[in-house]
Parts: C-alpha cells; sequence; structure tokens
C-alpha cells in the first residue's frame, strides 16, 4: 500500500468459514505496526457466520491512524487457540518535487 500521506482508514474486514469450522467464533482482533507494543488496536470480536460461508464484520477501530510506513499486521487469535494474520506493507508517500518561482527584475518570473 503506498497512500498519498499517512493516516490510512481500513473500513471492514470479511472472514471466511471452512467446512466444519463453527457458526460463531470469539477471539481477539489486534492490528500491531512491525510487531512493535502496544498495539494500535487491540479488541474481543464476536462473529457468526449465519449458516453462510462467509461473513463481514465491523471491527471499530476508533479512527486507526498508522503513524509510520512500516507492515501492519491484522491478527484474530479465537479463544480456542486458532490464529489467523493478514500483512500489508505500508510505504512512504510519493515524493512531489516542488518547482520553485523566481522573481525577476521588470515583474516576469523564471522557474528554477
Amino acid at each position: 500500500m503506498n497512500p498519498p500521506r499517512h493516516g490510512i482508514v481500513i473500513d471492514g474486514l470479511r472472514f471466511l468459514r471452512e467446512d466444519g469450522d463453527p457458526q460463531q467464533v470469539q477471539g481477539t482482533f489486534t492490528v500491531t505496526l512491525d510487531d512493535d507494543a502496544p498495539p494500535l488496536t487491540n479488541t474481543r470480536m464476536h462473529v457468526d457466520f449465519l449458516n453462510l460461508p462467509r461473513t463481514r464484520s465491523i471491527v471499530n477501530m476508533n479512527g486507526l491512524v498508522v503513524p509510520r510506513p512500516g507492515v501492519l499486521h491484522f491478527r484474530f487469535v479465537l479463544d480456542n487457540g486458532v490464529a489467523t494474520e493478514y500483512t500489508v506493507d505500508i510505504e512512504h508517500p510519493p515524493v512531489v518535487a516542488a518547482q520553485a518561482q523566481i522573481a525577476m527584475p521588470g515583474g516576469g518570473a523564471a522557474r528554477a
């Protein structure tokens, strides 16, 4: 991910269920940057698949701000110890070179 600036908003997560998995699961959802402590967010979750193979759950991250480039780790650890993780590389925003204008005698301008 190469955002135009930092302060990225993550709007939702989707969970997939395989045959034989329970309809409802509970666990802890954590987001860290480069595995640094403390986590950017850490919350308990309850996911109900409602007899469907996938579901979308909303995790309120209270305006999660990614303060610097690095690797974001999204982890969901179920109460039974099973864990899943998704990582996203966050790169520096692109550098934009500014053009300077130099005032010339007589009211003209030159670009540097």
